[in-house]
């Protein structure tokens, strides 16, 4: 995994995504990593401190008197080690090196964290070019999210609220040489949906 820090410092030296961005794709990078390695990423917890560099990984074992599986199990001796109160047949916490993590696990989580930060960087040039479009044809953006929670239909990763003079200005932004220049830089990258609605 010194390769995938290495990648981080590097990326992070290259471009002015704020350093949220790069923790939120360690993560997801890692978790992916972590179920190639051990099938499953429930239980699993990834711990990244912003400020130090530090990454720790923690998942779920079993505690057995003859551990059979690395990925699942952990004998007692070692239990007690980490829980003193350890008992056999129970499931605690215990944080792996993340050395422990194979090349292969390393190179897909180096793959989703590149491709992460790309999607960032666009959606980031997206975001600047559409707010100049809505700007120009009198809009503004009343809401971008950073974090949805969908109850019902599919899911949307991001959620942005402009409000436009009439429908027919909204219409006219979006077929805008602006904003379909700004669209250019999420073609074929994600799934959009644009709605124009009259509020009553």
């Amino acid at each position: 995994m010194n390769d995938l820090i290495a990648t981080v410092r590097q990326m992070m030296g290259q471009t002015e995504l704020p350093q949220e961005i790069f923790i939120d794709a360690i993560e997801t990078a890692l978790m992916q990593a972590a179920r190639r390695r051990y099938g499953t990423t429930d239980g699993i917890r990834i711990m990244i401190d912003g400020d130090s560099g530090l990454i720790r990984c923690f998942v779920p074992k079993k505690v057995v008197n003859i551990m059979r599986s690395y990925a699942k199990e952990i004998p007692i001796e070692e239990a007690l080690e980490v829980k003193s109160d350890a008992e056999i047949g129970e499931t605690i916490e215990v944080e792996v090196d993340l050395k422990d993590f194979g090349r292969i696990e390393a190179s897909t989580a180096r793959q989703i964290l590149t491709q992460k930060i790309k999607d960032a960087e666009r959606l980031k040039k997206y975001a600047l070019k559409a707010t100049e479009a809505v700007q120009k044809y009198s809009g503004k953006i009343l809401a971008r999210s950073a974090n949805n929670i969908t109850l019902e239909g599919r899911e949307m990763v991001r959620v942005a609220l402009a409000e436009f003079p009439d429908i027919e200005t909204a219409r006219n932004c979006y077929n805008s040489e602006e904003y379909v220049e700004a669209r250019k830089h999420l073609e074929n990258n994600v799934v959009r949906e644009h709605i124009i609605f009259e509020a009553m």
